[in-house]
């Protein structure tokens, strides 16, 4: 984009107006501009002169006298910015009008007189002859064009064919007096075309180029006596303007050389070989002024310009190479905000930006080079703009995304301060040492079964969120919702720095913080008439990979691994009210105080495990054990209430044997949907179960045989400690609504026959 904008007008206004203004004022102040050459004598026909002559133009004869004079001086050359119209003014009789066209076309130092381009043929008025050889591309003679390679080579490297065919200079009667007609075209933009194309075969130079004394092209670039002339990809030149001052202190008024000539003296201000630039039109009201980088000034001084780099070689020297700055301007402008955050990229901009300008206007106060340094500071903020707004974009969706990922599993302060920081934010996978809790609430599903649905919601929303909250205080973080439950990461940084090593500690002393005040909760939720929720909480220190495993933008920050598999086997195998966690996780606590009579070591069956596990069991309750008892009795009640309508109990639990996976006990209760066992040994929550029912007599195993039930398979839900075992709620597990039925029809038979028998009701 902004090398095509390099193409455009927009582009040359800002160069114009912005870039060349600011290189031409610094060289100013570091007196680095160009100075006039002493050869060159300005005389300006200004207000003194038009006072003295009491006329704004000379005369024809008044011209003829003038340049005679000077000629005696044998200047180099006499440079006119007129074209010489037909003048018949001041009265003149037709005699003194000869008489001064013979001494015009007797002059023999070289006149170089101004043409003027019109778009249309003016009245009264005749062209030059195109076809002179100064002006004809096959022959032109003056600037070495003589052949035809030559004359590709000058079309090369002028501008496209101009939209006139008319050019005015002299008069044809005064014609053969000045050796060279040139142009003098200023468009205000701070070039000049050295060459003006009129049309397929004819080209029209620049004034100022005739006082070389070599002209010519050589492997298609013009050069000045043996010196190349630097020149646009628009075969233009840069003018090398002096400052103003420079110029009007050197313009000198033609007042009095006029006056000198008119009485036969001898001139003054020229000396041998000098170039004598008389400007017709300096006076009030007719001065043309043209727009520069230093300003408005005469457009005469502009061919002064260009006439002094000619006689100099002092000649701005264009650096074209667009693309290239574009380019290294865009990848350090990028490369600067997308490496730094938003302040240092800031400052560092601008110091770079500074950096370049100041670069590129040393580069031209003191070798005159012209560089496109707005390009640069364009492509540079431009590219450096896009990249931080992208990152702002991307800031903002990660920022959101991380809002929504970490919404409530970190406390609502520590969310702010990793949004704010999300860039140093590192959530890619990675093996850390955490702690791992895994916190149930117990028996929701059973108490939840005969609520109504929004109540039992906000209930364990409620809960959840308590829970949540004692979490952040200790410096955890909520990683998942678990339905009933929660799973909990201690340990872990959302940046790259290390983790403290007391993460285990703070586990530790967050859960038995949270069985504290949750048996506190369900006394007073108990005596209140609503629903008791005890807790079991399992805790295991291991390494785990933990990190992002989202896709897209959609963060899904979780931890995987044994060692959470493994906190989760804790805390199923968790006494209600109690903290379950391994060795592991106590060696890493040495400093956590716990009561002697609270802690036991404990052996338990894991899953996948050959061998049992060592782990440790605390109760917070052990010097309060009444509370405790008083907890649970309450738990025990609330779910004999929930499932009163849907369970049956048996009169006599003796007078039916069960035989498991694990060992022996017996029936408390069963219905459709699963049956409550004590067993001798614990189950795990979540462990699968294989039961097999008979009576004492083997009759309860021949009639569920019969009904093609020789075995349950169930899924433990829930566990308790009792007196003399361990409690399972069972879940039936590939038991179909019809076998449930059969099941449940058996059993009720065997329970009430045996009650007949029990009570003697056989007989009734």
């Amino acid at each position: 984009m902004l090398g095509i904008f390099s193409t455009t007008s927009h582009f040359a206004y800002i160069e114009q107006n912005f870039t060349r203004p600011i290189d031409y004022w610094a060289r100013e102040r570091l007196k680095k501009g160009p100075t006039l050459d002493p050869r060159i004598k300005i005389f300006a026909i200004d207000d003194i002169t038009v006072a003295w002559l009491k006329s704004e133009k000379l005369s024809l004869p008044e011209w003829a006298t003038l340049l005679a004079g000077f000629e005696k001086l044998k200047p180099k050359a006499i440079f006119i910015e007129k074209f010489f119209g037909f003048e018949t003014d001041r009265g003149l009789s037709a005699i003194e009008m000869v008489q001064a066209q013979s001494r015009l076309l007797s002059l023999k130092v070289p006149v170089i007189a101004g043409a003027y381009v019109a778009p249309k043929r003016l009245p009264l008025r005749k062209p030059i002859d195109l076809k002179a050889p100064d002006f004809s591309l096959s022959s032109m003679t003056n600037f070495g064009l003589d052949s035809e390679q030559g004359a590709r080579d000058l079309l090369r490297v002028v501008l496209p064919r101009s939209k006139t065919n008319y050019v005015y200079g002299p008069y044809p009667a005064i014609r053969n007096a000045f050796r060279h007609i040139g142009h003098n075209l200023y468009d205000g933009d701070g070039r000049v075309s050295p060459f003006l194309r009129i049309n397929r075969t004819t080209i029209l130079p620049h004034m100022a180029l005739y006082a070389a004394g070599d002209r010519k092209f050589l492997d298609g670039y013009l050069h000045l006596d043996d010196k190349k002339v630097p020149m646009t990809s628009d075969g233009r030149v840069n003018v090398n303007f002096a400052s103003y001052p420079t110029y009007r202190k050197a313009s000198m008024s033609l007042k009095n050389n006029l006056e000198r000539a008119q009485k036969g003296q001898k001139l003054i201000g020229v000396g041998e070989n000098d170039y004598v630039f008389i400007l017709p039109l300096h006076f009030t009201g007719l001065t043309e002024f043209k727009s520069t980088p230093l300003g408005s000034i005469p457009v005469g001084f502009v061919s002064i310009s260009i006439l002094n780099s000619v006689l100099q070689n002092n000649w701005l020297k264009p650096v074209d190479a667009h693309f290239l700055i574009i380019l290294l301007a865009c990848l350090v402008g990028g490369g600067l905000m997308a490496s730094l955050g938003p302040f240092l990229s800031t400052l560092s901009g601008i110091f770079v930006a500074g950096a370049w300008v100041a670069f590129s206007v040393y580069l031209f106060s003191h070798y005159s080079l012209v560089l496109p340094w707005s390009l640069g500071l364009v492509g540079f903020f431009g590219t450096g703009f896009s990249v931080s707004m992208m990152k702002s974009i991307n800031s903002e969706k990660r920022e959101r995304s991380l809002r929504s990922a970490l919404d409530g599993a970190v406390s609502p302060q520590h969310l702010e301060k990793i949004v704010r920081n999300s860039e140093e934010v590192n959530l890619n996978a990675k093996e850390q040492v955490l702690t791992i809790v895994f916190i149930d609430v117990v028996g929701y599903s059973l108490l939840a079964e005969n609520q109504v649905p929004r109540v039992a919601f906000d209930q364990l929303k409620e809960l959840l969120g308590q829970l949540s909250e004692e979490v952040h205080k200790s410096g955890g973080i909520v990683n998942k919702t678990l339905g009933d439950g929660l799973l909990c990461l201690f340990g872990y940084n959302f940046d790259d720095q290390p983790a403290a090593l007391d993460h285990a500690e703070k586990a530790l002393a967050c859960a038995i913080r949270i069985q504290e005040k949750n048996l506190a909760r369900n006394l007073k939720a108990f005596a209140q008439g609503e629903k008791v929720y005890p807790l079991r909480i399992g805790i295991h220190t291991a390494s785990v990979f933990v990190g992002d495993l989202g896709e897209g933008e959609r963060i899904d920050f979780t931890a995987v691994g044994n060692g959470v598999n493994f906190a989760k086997r804790l805390e199923g195998a968790c006494e209600i009210h109690c903290v379950l966690f391994s060795s592991t996780t106590k060696d890493l606590a040495p400093s956590l105080q716990f009561k002697s009579e609270g802690l036991k070591k404990k052996l338990i069956n894991i899953k996948h495990y050959t061998n049992v596990v060592e782990t440790y069991e605390y109760d917070p309750f052990c010097n309060n054990p009444e509370a405790r008892v008083r907890a649970l009795e309450a738990y025990r009640q609330c779910a004999s209430l929930a499932r009163m309508e849907q369970r049956h109990s048996l009169s006599d639990p003796t007078a039916i044997v069960v035989n498991s996976s694990v060992g022996g006990g017996s029936l408390i209760n069963f219905s459709l949907t699963g049956v409550s066992l004590k067993l001798k040994a614990m189950m795990v929550k979540g462990s699968t179960v294989v039961v097999h029912l008979d009576s004492v007599d083997g009759s309860l195993s021949q009639e569920l045989l019969k009904a093609r039930i020789p075995e349950l398979v169930g899924e433990v839900r829930w566990v308790y400690s009792d007196t003399d075992g361990h409690v399972h709620g069972i879940l039936f597990r590939d038991v179909s609504e019809k076998d449930a039925t059969k099941l449940v029809e058996i059993l009720k038979a065997f329970n009430h026959s045996n009650r007949v028998t029990q009570f003697g009701e056989k007989s009734a």
